[in-house]
Formats: structure tokens, C-alpha cells, sequence
């Protein structure tokens, strides 16, 4: 069976009824609406105001690499 991302919210219901599974079916679904690892300050584009920030104040840099 193929689910598309795109449409799981109408397609997993058939998704879990053909698998067997039991329990709250609109809690399942619902989860399609829940936002995982969303952008956080740290990873998104620097701003102005942070890039300013940043290049007022720089960062050491080691070249030793611990891998």
C-alpha cells in the first residue's frame, strides 16, 4: 500500500484498518498535524541584527577536528 504525504491525512485511515490497528483513530490523525523538528533560532538564516551581533563579536575557531 502506497501513502502519500501529501494526502496521508485521508489516506491512513485505510492505512490502519488494513494493518488491523486498534485505538483512537482521530488522535492518530492529528499527529499528521503535529510540527517535528521545526527551524529553531540557532538553525535558521542570521538576521541583521544577528549577523551584526556576530561579526562584532567573533568566535574562536579550532582547527583541532574531534570526529
Amino acid at each position: 500500500m502506497t501513502i502519500w504525504l501529501e494526502r496521508a491525512e485521508e489516506q491512513f485511515p485505510a492505512f490502519l484498518e488494513r494493518i488491523g490497528a486498534e485505538g483512537d483513530l482521530d488522535a492518530a490523525v492529528a499527529e499528521w498535524d503535529t510540527v517535528h523538528n521545526s527551524c529553531t533560532e540557532s538553525t535558521r538564516a542570521p538576521t541583521r541584527d544577528r549577523q551584526a551581533r556576530d561579526e562584532a563579536e567573533p568566535h574562536a575557531v579550532s582547527s583541532e577536528r574531534t570526529w
